[in-house]
């Protein structure tokens, strides 16, 4: 194994932007601060330096960096400011130095394209509602259990649980046993029921005390209402409030206790019934029958005795095999978390799950009993080898080797620098030096590294087999027996592998072809990181093979029996798996229950209000604190508060609590069962409620209301619908042998359909048993199960309606604290791990209490997923719920979690003393330090504030990426000037600087990978809860438009004149006579016209639509084809200005302007050239239609400005169109000019255009006023082809017309050709195309990009001096410039 490598030596640098020793590079901010596209080729630089260049633009030079002599040490003082002030606290006047950069333009459909892939498993099961899934989901959960009876083990336990019910049921329909119990012997049946057989023994002994405990609870408090109710005659009078009071007071209690302690779920269960039997049934004003009690009691006793012998009797199981069953299974993810992983992303989850997974199984051991080869002891030893090896494979699965994922299928963005190719093949001649060194590496590591993951995958399975061996489950569950269990060979081969694979290492580390620095060969770093981390799992997987070799010997040779040893106090918030399968809820009771054991470790280490020492230098009056600034576990159980005050806390903690949502529960469950038991307190309806057993519809109403499950639609449904059936088929049953019993208990075999159906089923048809099948079979079964399925009802509309647990408002605030906790843990990590001095080592203890700390926050983000999951099927009366931002919020705050833990695990390994020893380089850095870490933590303390209040999120944010970008440039700053009178001498020396840079690649990389994802978390929160401050939508309608898949636009060519190459645009025109259709129309025949047009009677244009048609006709379901007539407008006034003074005289100062006094041009209207224009075109129109026979378009849609509207009016409207085809246009916001600063490009307020053109349609959202003008930035030319493809993409996918008119502009035409793949063609005003489009929907979704739309443009603030085409314009003023004006023409 591998020693922690510190030496003081090393002239290692943590804060340096790549691995300590590169190079020392130039970093500037660039003036925007912007990403750049830089077309030359980069130099070899750290990757975490460029993974901040991907952020903002850098530049940097390469030169060699010098090793580091150790400076003086600190003084006290010196040393006692660093501990303290890393970046919690200011000196400078309060505050820390931070850069606001303008907010990115968030481009959603891209974000929301990630998100898709990291949606739960949840969301990828269809709608069990719908017609077209529920059948035939019944059919596949039918064919599934008799699958899983019929080859499985689960058969029997299946098999377990229904005889409990059958043997329940029979004993009911013996006559002698319903004499004996009378009317409500099927108790025995809901028993058996309640606490059925299909339990591990240790959960069955457990549950079978619990439910006999509470069932006694019930009937004793009942017992005791009933009393007080008659036991005077002032108390008969109000003997339905007496117990009406009691019932209230036991449900409340219970309720409460029920929502405290998720262990106490089959006691209250059970009280509540047998309060509900006591106080509702069969009671009376004069007397107490205190025999129906045994008629309870007795029955309950026999359930459970026959759930409890058939559990132990038939194929018992203490523990054992759900054991290997949680064993087999986390072997199996731990398998395939060894490289090659494809996506790493998934891997890290399954892993985290696992490592839950693990904790779970140690839990349901020790929870109750057990029978086992395996001691709880020996599974907690296994507990803590198999989640350490779980932490170092979810740092391995970060490097995906073999081939790079796709990116367009993968939900993240995956770094470069995470990518390794061990398999790369020789160097080939004319290689750079970096592909030669890279060559060297890959190929000296490539068969030892390749050896050791199989062998390390062999230990695994090895292990795997091994456990299984021991649980006794092996020929069940597998692995398969040609797979070795032989611990102790394997543990051979691993050893061989790894020390095999160190001293390759090694050689190529001290190898002279390597250089002393790695700074222009990155890829090299990431090759000797990736080993790192494989070094550390196999290191890990052999621990695990040692401790099970260890436990293979001392394992007894038969089991034993263990008694229950998890503490009380965490075991009353737990319960076995059994229960938490039964029923629903446990999930959020698990997920309040974690993050309170969260919060809990997060508090001892959460930071107190801090004052920073006095600066070195500066006068000392003794009046400053110089407490630390973590708060530790002496800390909290010393206070100096005097008991007094504690003892007052304490009791403001209970009533605190006791307001919180488990006292709600409480209140409306008691408030429902209360008011439905109030007919059996009167007078009028007692007698109808004793006959029609209506008591049931308050015990139904006990059962399904459960904290923290919400009500859903799926609960209202499938739970009333579970009741109608059983109530259904036990009418089927009674009626079709007219009670036979042997009938009867034929129908029961048949029927299972969980609690509320069983209940239900047994219930109604024991009832028409009973009591003859009087009055009616149908009166029996109707009324019961009415009763029933009014109680299931009432219950979930009240969960909807009073207090209800919503699971997407919890899923916010526990995002919220997720990202304050990791804030928390952030901090913590660079205090206690990265930024310590000599003498403060973290300790064993430490590393310990982080790694618990690790576990509870990866279990955090699991129930986090699971909450999600619950909000699949809530109801939304507000708005609708879009799961996928809060998905991919929570995937990056697990990233950024990850590499917090990636930057504590490689602490370990690395910690230059170079600053540390030297005082003044220290105080140099504190600053930067300091910001770094403020900036980091200002973002997370304000996404989490925003997200628990719901609160928009402010628009400008301290810039992480600037403060470690400062950092990275000063601390090499700082090294190159300590590093110039330095030498490397030995090859030890020379050795260790490599190790140190190869130690210190994950860490910097790590923290680079923090500010990542802190800009993730920010645009994901923005779109969540909005942002401040922007007085616009901070994404457009185009951006927040997800469809499944994308379209790709083709042209098919050769068809009209401006296809042909030789067709000028600056000349062409549509209408040149003598004969129109053959300029406008096609020019090539067509392969159709010998069957369509064989007397060639046929113009040229049917033949061309006969031929589209037969296209369509033939193409796949995915393909279409449309035929565009893409019409520009005629000449505005807007044309005739700029032609009058000057493109660049109009761009920089007339455009903006409204007009010059004479005209006006602000949303210009048509000269008297652009009316006959469209005369023109019009006079065309009609020729076509009635002599050339062109299609007349069947859809035509319009830009909203007004200039288009009109051109399209004036040439259509007045046309003698066929019925089928009337002009009835349709204004899309996205067809409108590209966006400049002129006022020609912002439209009129749709009430002037509904003025002006009373016959338009506009599209849906179509706003009032222009919210897409800005008046100050124009839109890029991304930003256009974006919208012009978003405006296709829309008229595509909804419109199903084939011939379509789109009247626009010029710039709008030129880029919507482009994008369709047509050749540019520029259209002069009043001229028109037709184009025949290809569009083929794919699956996959669209590439993800993210693009500026919006920059400034240049003006004048006065007339400019000149305006000269080609060449610009001169300002009458240079300081009356933004920047200098260009000649671009104006498309319009």
């Amino acid at each position: 194994m591998e020693s922690r490598r510190r030496s003081s030596s090393i002239p290692s640098r943590k804060d340096s932007g790549g691995t300590s020793g590169e190079n020392s590079l130039t970093r500037r901010l660039s003036r925007s601060l912007r990403l750049g596209n830089h077309q030359e080729k980069r130099q070899a630089r750290s990757d975490s330096v460029g993974s901040l260049d991907r952020i903002f633009d850098t530049q940097g030079s390469c030169e060699p960096q010098l090793p580091i002599t150790r400076a003086p040490s600190l003084t006290s003082n010196e040393q006692s400011f660093i501990d303290n002030a890393h970046g919690i606290s200011e000196k400078r006047d309060g505050f820390f130095d931070a850069v606001f950069l303008p907010p990115e333009d968030i481009d959603s459909q891209t974000l929301m394209d990630r998100a898709e892939g990291t949606l739960p498993l949840a969301f990828r099961k269809k709608d069990p509602l719908s017609l077209t899934q529920f059948f035939p989901r019944q059919c596949h959960e039918a064919w599934s259990v008799i699958r899983r009876v019929t080859t499985t083990r689960s058969g029997i336990k299946l098999l377990k649980s229904f005889l409990g019910f059958f043997i329940s049921y029979i004993l009911c329909l013996v006559p002698v046993v319903r004499e004996r119990f009378g009317r409500y012997a099927y108790i025995m049946v809901i028993s058996s029921i309640l606490n059925h057989p299909g339990r591990t023994l240790g959960a069955q002994v457990d549950g079978t005390f619990l439910t006999i405990l509470g069932t006694a609870t019930g009937l004793g408090w009942g017992s005791f209402g009933l009393w007080v109710s008659v036991v005077t005659a002032t108390a008969r009078v109000g003997f339905g409030a007496i117990l009406a009071l009691f019932l209230f007071v036991h449900i409340f209690t219970i309720a409460c206790l029920r929502s405290y302690y998720i262990r106490t779920y089959q006691f209250v269960i059970c009280a509540g019934i047998a309060i509900a039997y006591t106080c509702l049934a069969q009671i009376s004003r004069t007397e107490i029958s205190w025999s129906k009690l045994l008629s309870y009691g007795v029955p309950w006793l026999i359930g459970q005795a026959i759930s409890l012998v058939l559990c132990a009797i038939i194929a018992p199981d203490a523990g054992s095999r759900p054991l290997a069953v949680g064993i087999h299974q986390i072997f199996g993810i731990m398998l395939d978390g060894i490289p090659p992983v494809q996506d790493s992303v998934r891997m890290r989850r399954r892993l985290a799950q696992a490592f839950v997974s693990m904790s779970q199984v140690h839990r349901d051991l020790v929870i109750d009993f057990s029978i086992t080869t395996l001691s709880p002891k020996d599974v907690l030893v296994l507990r803590n080898s198999v989640q350490a090896v779980i932490r170092t494979l979810c740092r391995l699965s970060k490097y995906a080797m073999g081939d790079a994922p796709d990116p367009g299928n993968s939900p993240h963005e995956e770094l470069p620098e995470f990518i390794i190719e061990m398999d790369r093949r020789a160097a080939v001649w004319g290689q750079t030096e970096e592909e030669e060194m890279t060559t060297f590496v890959i190929e000296s590591l490539g068969t030892p590294t390749g050896n050791l993951l199989l062998s390390m995958k062999s230990a695994l399975q090895c292990c795997d087999a091994a456990l299984m061996d021991m649980c006794g489950h092996r020929r069940y569950l597998g692995p398969p027996y040609n797979i070795s269990s032989d611990i102790p060979s394997a543990l051979v081969d691993l050893q061989k592998q790894i020390t095999t694979f160190n001293n390759r290492r090694e050689e190529v580390l001290a190898s002279k072809r390597l250089p002393h620095t790695y700074s222009r060969f990155p890829e090299v770093v990431k090759i000797f990181a990736f080993c790192l981390s494989l070094h550390q799992a196999a290191n890990s997987i052999e621990h695990l093979v040692t401790r099970l070799r260890e436990l293979q010997q001392r394992q007894p040779t038969y089991p034993y029996f263990h008694l229950p040893s998890y503490p009380f106090g965490k075991a009353i918030h737990r319960t076995n798996a059994q229960v938490r399968h039964d029923r629903g809820g446990v999930t959020a009771g698990s997920y309040f229950r974690s993050f309170n054991d969260i919060a809990k470790i997060i508090k001892k280490i959460k930071s107190r209000d801090f004052q920073p020492v006095q600066q070195k230098g500066a006068s000392t009056d003794g009046h400053y604190d110089t407490n630390p600034a973590t708060t530790t576990v002496d800390d909290l159980t010393n206070s100096s508060n005097s008991r007094e005050v504690r003892f007052r806390h304490r009791i403001w903690t209970l009533l605190h609590r006791m307001q919180g949502f488990e006292t709600r529960f409480g209140l409306k469950t008691a408030l429902v069962t209360s008011l439905l038991a109030v007919p059996a307190y009167l007078v009028d309806g007692h007698a109808w409620w004793d006959r029609y057993d209506g008591w049931w519809s308050v015990v139904m109403a006990w059962l399904i209301m459960g904290p923290r499950t919400g009500g859903n639609v799926q609960d209202l449904f499938t739970r009333a619908f579970c009741a109608v059936l059983g109530s259904l088929w036990a009418g089927v049953a009674y009626a079709a042998g007219n009670g036979n019993p042997y009938v009867m208990a034929v129908f029961a075999v048949i029927f299972r359909s969980g609690m509320v159906g069983c209940i239900s089923f047994t219930v109604v048809s024991l009832s028409e048993v009973i009591e003859g099948g009087r009055p009616s079979v149908v009166e029996i079964a109707a009324t019961r199960g009415a009763s029933m399925v009014f109680g299931v009802v009432a219950s979930i509309i009240v969960n909807w309606v009073l207090w209800p647990f919503v699971a997407r408002h919890d899923l916010r605030k526990g995002l919220a604290s997720m990202i304050f906790n990791c804030s928390i843990v952030y901090r913590s990590t660079i205090s206690q791990y990265a930024y310590y001095e000599e003498g403060n080592t973290p300790t064993e203890e430490d590393v310990k209490n982080s790694e618990i700390l690790e576990g509870r926050l990866r279990e955090g983000f699991v129930r986090l997923r699971q909450l999600l999951g619950l909000t699949r099927h809530e109801v939304r009366l507000r708005a609708p719920f879009d799961p996928l931002p809060y998905s991919a919020l929570t995937s990056a705050c697990e990233q950024l979690f990850d590499h917090i833990v990636t930057v504590r695990q490689s602490c370990l390994f690395y910690h230059p003393h170079f600053i540390g020893d030297d005082s003044e380089a220290a105080m140099e850095l504190l600053s930067y330090r300091r910001d770094q870490i403020a900036t980091v933590l200002t973002n997370l303390y304000v996404l989490s504030g925003a997200l628990r209040a719901g609160r928009p999120v402010p628009k400008y944010l301290p810039s992480a990426a600037v403060a470690r970008k400062r950092l990275i440039d000063r601390v090499l700053e700082v090294e190159r000037e300590y590093a110039a009178g330095v030498n490397l001498t030995s090859e030890e020396q020379q050795r260790e600087l490599r190790l140190a840079q190869i130690y210190s690649y994950s860490y910097n990389d790590s923290l680079t990978g923090c500010v990542k994802q802190v800009k993730q978390l920010e645009k994901y929160t923005k779109i969540i809860v909005g942002e401040q401050g922007t007085g616009k939508p901070s994404t457009w309608k185009w951006d927040q438009h997800h469809e499944q898949g994308s379209i790709n636009y083709t042209t098919i060519g050769g068809f009209f004149l401006q296809d042909d190459t030789a067709t000028d645009p600056k000349t062409f025109d549509y209408v040149r006579y003598p004969v129109p259709l053959v300029n406008f129309g096609a020019i090539v025949s067509y392969p159709t016209d010998k069957e369509f047009d064989r007397h060639g009677k046929k113009t040229q244009w049917q033949r061309f639509e006969h031929y589209v048609n037969i296209l369509n006709r033939k193409a796949d379901k995915n393909t279409q084809y449309k035929v565009l007539f893409m019409a520009r407008h005629g000449e505005g006034y807007h044309n005739a200005a700029e032609s009058y003074y000057g493109t660049p005289a109009w761009n920089c100062y007339w455009g903006p302007l409204d007009g010059n006094g004479t005209v006006i041009w602000k949303d210009a209207h048509l000269t008297d050239a652009g009316l006959a224009q469209c005369t023109k075109a019009n006079e065309f129109w009609k020729y076509a239609l009635a002599v050339a026979k062109i299609p007349a378009p069947q859809t035509y849609y319009s830009s909203p400005l007004t200039r288009s509207a009109t051109t399209a009016n004036l040439t259509f409207a007045s046309l003698d169109l066929p019925e089928t085809r009337p002009f009835a246009p349709t204004v899309k916001e996205l067809l409108r000019e590209g966006i400049s600063i002129r006022s020609c490009d912002e439209r009129s307020s749709k009430t002037a255009l509904k003025t002006l053109l009373p016959g338009f349609k506009f599209e849906d959202g179509f706003t009032e006023t222009d919210l897409l003008w800005r008046g100050d930035e124009g839109e890029t030319s991304e930003a256009q082809a974006r919208r012009a493809k978003a405006a296709l993409d829309d008229i595509f996918r909804h419109d199903g017309s084939t011939w379509i008119s789109l009247t626009t502009h010029s710039g709008q035409i030129a880029t919507a050709l482009k994008v369709l793949g047509h050749r540019v063609f520029s259209l002069s005003t009043g001229q028109a195309i037709p184009v025949l489009v290809k569009a083929k929907t794919v699956g996959e979704a669209p590439s993800a990009t993210t693009l500026v739309s919006f920059t400034p443009e240049a003006t004048c603030f006065t007339p400019p001096v000149t305006s000269i085409q080609d060449q610009g314009c001169v300002c009458s003023s240079a300081a009356s410039a933004i920047v200098s004006a260009t000649a671009t023409p104006t498309p319009a």
